[in-house]
């Protein structure tokens, strides 16, 4: 341990806005944590905290790390924090705030928890870490009220990109993720309904890519733009996953006339939720599995689930035989407010339930696989959302892109502690909630009831014991939270009554 008066960091002075940026993220949570202020020198002797340099030495092993890693090393009296990049720097030093019990649990100031500590550790230090995901990213809507704090929460968590749903904003994602060093993109519904389309339509569909990537930032290289967001139609011929994707290869060979290191996603979905026969990716083509249709109460791989076993992974097998693995992206729903509000969770209004064991299997299977280029919709993740729901999914899915083996259970006793104040909340956030009505009997309602009531319980005797004014809100919030479940699960079994008469 070393007292913080005597403490400083060292930073090139050729350092880049990123790293620049990590330097005063350590100052501004340091004094958070001490109530001290530490300051910024390029060159210092005696103890210190080095940003973006390494010893001679210690370079090597920089060179083994994955683009996003970096290295946490104790020498001496300082500490020396390097990634690969200077985005990878940045990770480190969260990394290093979390080492001294910082931690980010949703998007925005208010939800973050910063013990009170007299000195930074500097001792004893030995890490080298490295993402388990190389794209690990959420996709919201350009005009969701807590964009700048998902940016914020995004770096913070590890998370690497930020797609928006819109074009909207697109222009200033630059800016806005510059200190960051965060990717960004846009994934968004863009071409027509009827397939194959007719030699005009055809044409059409040309003109309106070039000219939509004629205004495209220069750094976006990846194109996910796909058939109309309905039932699709085929007019005659080969199936519509054969058919899309040979006109998904027409599109990427012309908009590579203009851009030419630039691939288009062919998206499994809905419509196209069956491989290919026939027809073969082009170059420039990669595969983007967005199985929406899937049963959210049990893992991909549970032989278990009918949905999952038949429909669900014979799909993806059958997808990652045909196309590049490397490239492959997937787009989950498992942070997907707007789909936690509609059609069969309609009741649930958003609400996005506990399945982080289930997240943790469905991302080692797709690692298995060899997809690592992870995605989910965050869209209706808000600042409404975030005042009524503390869905753990926000800080479990981060940490699972990054660690795929990450103690599920252990998040989430820390986080009652530090967020509610009590370990003895931790029995309420279930780890693999059964929320689909896809999979449902009246039985397991009746048991899901029951464990809801329980839960209040609980909650309601940790709260009439609290006596911190944020503990006691965050406490109430949770108890109106699980209302809203018992409510809905009363709404599903009056409905089953009904469909029973």
């Amino acid at each position: 341990m070393t007292g913080v008066n005597k403490m400083k960091i060292v930073l090139n002075r050729d350092a880049d806005q990123v790293e620049s940026f990590a330097a005063d993220e350590l100052v501004k949570y340091v004094k958070k944590m001490t109530g001290k202020d530490i300051s910024i020198h390029d060159k210092v002797n005696g103890e210190s905290i080095n940003l973006g340099t390494l010893p001679v030495s210690l370079k090597p092993e920089i060179e083994k790390l994955h683009k996003d890693g970096f290295i946490i090393k104790s020498i001496k009296d300082s500490v020396y924090i390097k990634g690969k990049t200077s985005r990878g720097t940045l990770y480190g030093v969260y990394e290093y705030l979390q080492l001294l019990g910082v931690r980010w649990y949703f998007p925005g100031e208010e939800h973050e928890y910063i013990p009170e500590v007299d000195d930074v550790i500097l001792k004893d230090l030995d890490i080298a870490k490295n993402p388990d995901m190389n794209h690990r990213g959420v996709s919201i809507h350009s005009g969701n009220t807590a964009l700048k704090e998902w940016i914020d929460f995004a770096a913070k968590t590890k998370l690497n990109s930020i797609d928006l749903h819109s074009e909207q904003r697109l222009g200033e994602m630059r800016k806005m993720l510059s200190s960051r060093g965060l990717d960004y993109g846009i994934r968004r519904h863009f071409f027509g309904e009827v397939y194959p389309p007719d030699e005009d339509e055809m044409k059409k569909s040309k003109v309106n890519l070039l000219e939509f990537a004629k205004n495209l930032p220069s750094e976006i290289k990846e194109l996910f733009l796909w058939p109309a967001d309905k039932p699709l139609t085929l007019e005659k011929g080969k199936s519509l996953s054969d058919v899309i994707l040979e006109f998904m290869n027409e599109m990427v060979r012309k908009l590579r006339t203009i851009r030419p290191d630039n691939r288009m996603s062919f998206i499994a979905y809905w419509s196209t939720w069956h491989a290919p026969k026939y027809v073969k990716p082009d170059e420039g083509i990669f595969l983007e599995i967005a199985p929406m249709f899937r049963c959210f109460s049990h893992g991909i791989t549970d032989p278990s689930c009918p949905i999952n076993s038949k429909d669900i992974k014979p799909v993806i097998e059958d997808l990652v035989g045909i196309f590049n693995t490397d490239e492959a992206h997937v787009l989950g729903y498992w942070l997907d407010a707007s789909l936690f509000g509609r059609s069969r969770y309609k009741d649930m209004t958003g609400r996005i339930p506990q399945i982080g064991n289930i997240c943790k299997d469905d991302l080692q299977y797709y690692k298995s696989k060899g997809v690592k280029n992870i995605s989910t919709f965050a869209v209706g993740v808000d600042e409404d959302y975030l005042s009524r729901f503390a869905s753990p999914m926000l800080f479990h899915y981060p940490a699972l892109l990054w660690d795929t083996d990450t103690d599920i259970k252990t998040q989430i006793v820390d986080f009652c502690e530090n967020y509610y104040g009590s370990r003895d909340l931790a029995d309420v956030f279930q780890l693999n909630e059964h929320t689909d009505t896809n999979d449902s009997s009246p039985e397991k309602w009746d048991e899901s009831s029951k464990i809801y009531s329980q839960d209040k319980i609980t909650s309601e005797e940790i709260l009439k014991n609290s006596t911190d004014d944020l503990h006691i809100d965050r406490l109430k919030r949770l108890l109106r939270e699980l209302d809203h479940m018992l409510e809905w699960i009363k709404g599903l079994n009056i409905q089953e009554e009904k469909n029973e008469h």
